[in-house]
């Protein structure tokens, strides 16, 4: 076995990535760089049917968004078939594989690999002591020989990857789970090429927040639609690496050199991990409140429309809209819920709404007239304050507010100044709109 470790990641130029492919990258990067070892891609691009055209730039790119880089490649399969043939040439003039009479294609015999029949075992660096025996390889006939090409110009999956394995020194094969079964194949493969057996580990499943295999028809989003909805690079590298892995203690907020620090195999767990999208956006915002706060209002400031950057509270606002996104994407849906209009814009008021919920009277019967009184008489101490600002405000409204009940008194005062069931404190609202138009928004409100 050579010192140097070496991984591979060979992925299959077909479409975007989700989480499970991204995963299998990130442990490998994490191991490899972890150990000062190199991490190898691989292109498996033999069947064109299923190929797309530029799949493989597009993959590349999301790792070079995540912050990702390899060592060594890309290698790509589908120009490295004289290789094969080569190493299946050599094989059969050792006698250790043979043709046979079966294929179906008329394209030349296929061939097979001489499997004595046995106990594959080895030493699985997650799952522990596994064995597989090969006689499970029986086909329908009966024969364990399984095929390895189906000519001498056209290799099978198993063979390829073996290959590649062997003539570039991959010492470590670590993977999602369910490639188990194929691990005894390769193993027969590599010890009939002469090879040296690298380790193999194998990840667990992801699962969907229903408990299902993670997958395109349960739930799985493509990596790319993620960052088009505004997630960090950082944050979804953090949240991938979770899947499976934990460092044994309660940290779970890291940069990309925390993660290389921390990683390795002990910690990766054998049993399923469960993607949660609540986790993932918590992740996010705790990476969002680690940038410069100058740098997060310049990015929610250049989403914000023309009419709101132009005008001159907007900058008290950033701080609010800050508090309430996990993503750069939450921005859309706050300006699609015009959640902050009443900011910029004079607030449509529902005579009903100023009159708060029925729970919070705790049974005291009131109507619009007493509303009324109460905001007037909130107007009255508000003209009051000369230094307004949230201390103030509150200091002014609160005593009365008790008094009278706060529930009531301060639904009032909030509806009043924002119109709308769901808003900020009515003391914040009251700062940034100022005291001239707080008064107004209160007068306004009283003449409904």
């Amino acid at each position: 076995m050579a010192h140097e470790i070496k991984v591979r990641f060979p992925p299959s130029p077909t479409g975007e990535w989700h989480f499970g492919n991204v995963r299998t990258f990130v442990f490998n990067y994490l191991f490899a760089k972890k150990n000062q070892g190199k991490i190898v891609l691989r292109f498996e691009d033999t069947d064109s049917a299923r190929n797309k055209p530029g799949a493989d730039l597009s993959q590349i790119e999301i790792l070079k968004t995540l912050g990702l880089d390899f060592d060594e490649g890309p290698y790509y399969q589908s120009q490295r078939k004289e290789i094969y043939k080569k190493e299946l040439q050599r094989l059969l003039a050792e006698g250790k594989v043979y043709e046979a009479e079966e294929n179906q294609a008329g394209t030349g015999k296929i061939i097979r690999i001489k499997n004595p029949e046995r106990d594959v075992v080895w030493i699985d660096l997650i799952k522990g002591k596994t064995k597989i025996s090969s006689a499970s390889f029986k086909d329908e006939k009966g024969n364990s020989d399984f095929i390895i090409a189906r000519s001498i110009d056209d290799p099978l999956y198993h063979f390829t990857v073996v290959v590649d394995d062997f003539l570039i020194g991959i010492t470590h094969v670590l993977r999602g789970e369910d490639h188990v079964t194929s691990t005894p194949r390769q193993i027969i493969i590599l010890e009939a090429l002469g090879s040296e057996i690298p380790l193999y580990g194998h990840f667990p499943t992801i699962l969907g927040e229903n408990k299902k295999k993670l997958g395109k028809r349960n739930g799985a989003v493509p990596v790319r639609e993620y960052l088009e909805q505004g997630f960090l690079p950082e944050a979804l590298l953090n949240a991938i690496s979770l899947l499976g892995w934990n460092p044994g203690d309660e940290q779970e907020i890291f940069t990309k050199a925390e993660l290389i620090e921390k990683f390795s195999l002990e910690k990766v767990q054998h049993h399923p991990a469960v993607f949660y999208g609540d986790k993932l956006d918590f992740i996010n915002k705790e990476h969002l409140r680690k940038l410069p706060l100058e740098e997060v209002f310049a990015e929610i400031l250049k989403r914000l429309p023309e009419k709101m950057q132009s005008n001159k509270l907007v900058e008290k606002i950033l701080p609010l809209i800050f508090e309430r996104i996990s993503k750069w994407g939450d921005i859309n849906t706050l300006l699609s819920n015009k959640e902050f209009d009443f900011f910029f814009e004079d607030p449509v008021y529902q005579k009903e709404l100023l009159i708060c919920d029925e729970r919070m009277r705790k049974g005291v019967a009131l109507d619009h007239e007493k509303i009324v009184e109460h905001l007037k008489e909130i107007s009255k101490l508000l003209s009051g304050v000369s230094d307004f600002n949230y201390e103030k405000i509150k200091e002014s409204v609160w005593e009365y507010a008790s008094k009278e009940g706060r529930g009531i008194v301060l639904w009032a005062f909030r509806v009043s100044l924002s119109g709308k069931e769901k808003s900020p404190d009515p003391f914040l609202i009251s700062e940034i709109l100022g005291k001239e138009e707080t008064l107004k928004r209160i007068d306004d409100a009283t003449k409904l």
